[in-house]
């Protein structure tokens, strides 16, 4: 007859070996852990953004969730991480008038702490684009030319200054557009010339003022 034998083991036998499974699942203090799913990182390469790391495949944009292990560069802010895109929609600088994203290729004007395009820094009272080198104050937080400064509440008071012509501000895009069209037609009728302030984004008074200016010095180059 056989007998059934078992072997026992003492209790502390069973703690040293519960306690060597407990270690073997904790992790190497000397090993970095993933901020965003807190496992150890036992690949061979891993990110780092700030003072946190991430698996490859962890480190993700907090809007569209795009995986960034692939992008030369993030961005982190507040703990968060974005690509490149959504830090810039987020984040990216306001006009301090109209509220709208100032884009890299804007003209502005800044002001202290506040940024404006170039339209926008204007005279709240007349509503008149102030020049460069030209007076102004803030007042809660609205711009005022030196007139209505000094004349808060007259609305009727001339502020253009006479020592100086009103000038537009034409941007590289608007440039290009315009010698575009006078290149291939320096002296374009009423039908091309709505055409071209259309596309130049102008009026059709400043375009065709623009043009007779071009066509004078081109006039004056040849002499």
């Amino acid at each position: 007859m056989s007998h059934s034998s078992y072997m026992s083991s003492s209790a502390s036998d069973i703690e040293d070996e519960i306690q060597s499974y407990l270690t073997s699942l904790s992790p190497d203090p000397d090993m970095p852990t993933c901020f965003t799913c807190c496992d150890v990182i036992t690949d061979q390469y891993y990110l780092r953004a700030g003072d946190h790391m991430w698996h490859e495949h962890c480190l993700r944009c907090c809007v569209c969730q795009v995986a960034l292990g692939g992008h030369s560069t993030c961005f982190v802010r507040d703990g968060n991480i974005f690509c490149q895109r959504d830090f810039a929609h987020v984040y990216k600088t306001k006009c301090s008038s109209c509220l709208r994203p100032i884009e890299s290729g804007d003209w502005v004007r800044s002001a202290g702490e506040n940024m404006y395009h170039l339209a926008c820094f204007s005279c709240i009272t007349c509503q008149r684009q102030l020049s460069t080198g030209e007076d102004f104050a803030i007042h809660d937080g609205r711009i005022l030319c030196r007139v209505h400064v000094l004349n808060p509440d007259d609305e009727n008071v001339n502020c253009r200054p006479k020592s100086k012509r009103f000038r537009t501000a034409f941007n590289e895009d608007q440039l290009a557009t315009l010698q575009r069209h006078f290149e291939i037609d320096p002296n374009p009728n009423s039908l091309h010339l709505d055409q071209v302030a259309m596309d130049a984004g102008l009026s059709k008074k400043v375009t065709k003022v623009w043009f007779q200016n071009a066509r004078a010095k081109l006039r004056k180059s040849k002499y």
